[in-house]
């Protein structure tokens, strides 16, 4: 197994950045290694999954290869006050990754994107920005309205709502086609993308049914419900159903 901390410059963003990769053990050297994207929760880091989830374990048992980004507190959007993370991360990164680390797949139909919280809002935007569909989308306790999680902010942390304002303008106003998933039109053509939510403890999810019928448009919204209240207890199980039913990699 290798776990690397890569440090590049990308020009989207003008300054460095870094993220981590984590590999199997026993690579040979004309491997094409299966890709899952990891994309963590606001006010969390990339370091998290690692941390908590133990992904240099899943890299060797599912012979898989990890990229877990950064968007630091830019909630992965090209920010109307800030940074252009989501041009970053859709267009600039995987040119980035796939120069460096050439044995990690290029192949849509073998990388899942994974992501908890605002990540998981991001790995689905990312889905449907992207040349070609993704093996599937996996999200833990997930932000995909965004407007309603403003509202939520609003009414229970008022003190960090002044970041969503920066990304989204007030009440997700700011480009909602590029922004909100019920408006983005989406990039790759043919079957309708696997999303599966999963859900910790008795939580409901922050969207409307009239929401999640519109986004059935572009994924076929499958909902589980986890038992325990910690999210990241499931994590890992999270991932390797992700990685057994779509990459469907031997066990």
């Amino acid at each position: 197994m290798s776990s690397i901390h890569f440090e590049f410059f990308p020009l989207t963003l003008q300054m460095n950045w870094g993220m981590d990769i984590v590999l199997p053990k026993k690579i040979s050297a004309d491997e094409e290694l299966p890709l899952v994207y990891l994309l963590h929760d606001d006010q969390e880091g990339h370091t998290i999954w690692n941390r908590m989830v133990g992904i240099e374990r899943l890299a060797d048992k599912y012979h898989v290869g990890f990229a877990a980004v950064d968007t630091a507190q830019g909630l992965y959007t090209d920010m109307k006050d800030g940074y252009t993370f989501c041009r970053f991360y859709t267009e600039e990164l995987p040119k980035i990754l796939h120069s460096n680390f050439n044995l990690l797949t290029e192949d849509f139909s073998k990388t899942l994107f994974v992501g908890k919280g605002v990540g998981g809002y991001a790995a689905a935007k990312w889905a449907l920005k992207a040349d070609k569909a993704p093996a599937a989308v996996l999200a833990v306790d997930p932000v995909l309205q965004i407007e309603k999680w403003y509202e939520e902010i609003a009414a229970n942390e008022p003190d960090r709502l002044y970041r969503l304002i920066n990304a989204w303008g007030e009440n997700a106003s700011w480009k909602p086609e590029e922004n909100r998933l019920d408006c983005i039109a989406r990039v790759s053509a043919g079957d309708k993308i696997p999303l599966d939510v999963f859900r910790s403890g008795k939580k409901t999810g922050n969207c409307t049914e009239a929401f999640a019928e519109k986004i059935r448009e572009n994924f076929t919204l499958t909902p589980h419900l986890m038992d325990e209240e910690d999210p990241w207890l499931n994590a890992a199980d999270m991932i390797a159903y992700g990685i057994e039913t779509y990459l469907k990699q031997e066990v």
